[in-house]
């Protein structure tokens, strides 16, 4: 089933969502699949081919987790047989029943995606959400993490927006007194086939490019990646993607499926393809293939100015 020996696995368990974040192709309408919940004996099934190697497995790709049908049997899949097990959600979807089974299953670390401090700043990345829910899903997840006296991480991450990013340094007097356990800002990814000139134009109205630690570079209004890249991809020898539909994907910016690994000879090709002088266009902007962080802890911004 699997084309290489797994080190990092996502499971898109479902690829439907509930808000339209602009630089998401998700929220851009551009995903080609179906909407679709994965189905739960599948689900099943490839936990149980994964546990022969405890990788670090992430359930989310695109889409919203927490929108699956059967959310629940999902969460009670999860034993503690995987040393790391992530979920990431928009923070919409949660009850007191559901927070209670993610801390007491075997999911390590649950991470909410909050991209503002004021339903503002919120609002215009994460379009059609609510701040003032999100908070009061967060405060759930923590409250049963304490009843339960659970080891789960509680994680913050905060995306660097040029619209948010006087709001970094306020990061820390803001969730950890709550109770969350860890705050990562995050940088954008621009996962999309726009030409570079195009994007550009994108980078400049939701990236704040004069920091230190942006990604992309702006030159004759045409978009770059910073830095050199390098020759081999190290994502492609021991990671992959499960879609909603069980197909495999080499990973997370093959985002319309044009590179399924359906046997070792079709990874060994692919393989070769992302190595070779040209790489699929999904390789140009990737932050791993140019040696970029993809996030900071909160306190450690660069450019950020804390007092």
């Amino acid at each position: 089933m699997f084309p290489v020996i797994p080190e990092n696995v996502q499971i898109e368990i479902s690829n439907r969502c509930n808000l339209q974040c602009p630089l998401c192709p998700k929220g851009r309408n551009e995903i080609t699949r179906n909407n679709l919940d994965m189905d739960i004996g599948i689900f099943k099934d490839i936990l149980s081919k994964l546990s022969e190697y405890d990788p670090k497995i992430q359930l989310w790709n695109y889409g919203e987790p927490f929108l699956h049908h059967n959310i629940h049997e999902i969460i009670k899949s999860i034993d503690q047989t995987f040393t790391n097990c992530s979920i990431s959600t928009n923070g919409h979807v949660m009850t007191d029943e559901l927070a209670k089974l993610v801390v007491e299953s075997g999911i390590t670390e649950i991470i909410f995606a909050i991209d503002g401090l004021t339903q503002n700043t919120y609002e215009q990345y994460r379009r059609g959400g609510s701040l003032e829910l999100v908070l009061s899903n967060l405060e759930k997840i923590i409250e049963q993490k304490r009843k339960a006296n659970s080891n789960i991480t509680i994680t913050v991450q905060f995306l660097i927006l040029k619209h948010n990013f006087s709001e970094i340094s306020k990061l820390g007097e803001f969730f950890y007194p709550i109770g969350v356990d860890q705050i990562k800002a995050k940088s954008v990814m621009l996962m999309d086939n726009k030409s570079d000139v195009e994007l550009a134009k994108i980078a400049k109205k939701y990236l704040y490019l004069d920091y230190p630690g942006e990604r992309y570079a702006i030159t004759d209004n045409q978009l770059s990646a910073k830095g050199e890249p390098t020759d081999e991809c190290p994502v492609i020898e021991n990671s992959f993607v499960i879609t909603t539909d069980g197909e495999v994907l080499p990973c997370c910016w093959d985002y319309k499926s044009e590179y399924p690994l359906s046997s070792y000879e079709k990874w060994l090709q692919i393989k070769r393809m992302v190595n070779s002088g040209k790489p699929p266009e999904m390789c140009n902007k990737c932050p791993i293939r140019y040696n970029h962080d993809f996030s900071w802890e909160w306190d450690k911004v660069p450019g950020v100015i804390y007092k």
